[in-house]
């Protein structure tokens, strides 16, 4: 599992944020998924990036706050201000995204109260959304297994964490020799196939 660790994180940094100088680097993660976060974060100072910033989350907690919090506290709480977002972005950092929800952890939780926070959250990092829209910062949303989302996906299984981390593996080709090597040349053909049916300047094309 270590090494597929290693693989994945390498990827996700060299690949997917196409960190090809050093900066500063933010990083969304679940609590849950620790063991792989340190496999990352060491990938990270190899490479020789030094500003990391962990904006750690926990389904749990959330569900926590959003059950016993009043509105005024959701607010005022630094659970859901995601300003250090806009602080980054304006370092030049790159942002990794990790996330893992449990799905089904909200349902007790009053539709109002959702909107509200959710609301909080994407209002308090405006500089930064605004960078993400134009691709002015490299960012990458990519998931890691947690208890809650594995379960759900694989009920009847015995170990539902190795379970997804395994479907992680097959689809990101991490069982592969060189993964980012062959996702190059699949991004290669890919620009490729763009190009040619760009110059052929179709109106619409109709499948069936």
């Amino acid at each position: 599992m270590k090494e597929n660790f290693e693989k994945y994180a390498e990827l996700l940094l060299k690949r997917c944020l196409c960190l090809d100088k050093v900066r500063p680097l933010l990083v969304t993660a679940p609590i849950k998924a620790i063991d792989f976060i340190e496999v990352l974060t060491r990938k990270a100072y190899e490479m020789g990036i030094t500003d990391i910033y962990f904006d750690w989350n926990d389904d749990n907690l959330k569900h926590e706050q959003l059950k016993y919090l009043s509105d005024e506290d959701l607010l005022n709480s630094p659970f859901w201000n995601k300003s250090i977002y806009d602080e980054y972005a304006k370092k030049d950092a790159a942002f990794l995204m990790l996330y893992s929800d449990d799905i089904d952890l909200m349902s007790d939780i009053p539709e109002e109260k959702i909107t509200l926070t959710s609301r909080q959250y994407r209002n308090s990092r405006p500089f930064f959304k605004q960078r993400q829209r134009t691709d002015e910062v490299p960012w990458c949303i990519a998931l890691v297994p947690t208890p809650g989302y594995a379960k759900k996906l694989f009920p009847n299984s015995d170990n539902p964490i190795d379970d997804v981390w395994d479907a992680i593996f097959k689809c990101c080709l991490i069982y592969e020799d060189n993964p980012i090597s062959i996702w190059d040349e699949k991004i290669k053909r890919t620009q490729k196939r763009c190009n040619i049916l760009n110059k052929l300047k179709f109106k619409y094309l109709h499948y069936t």
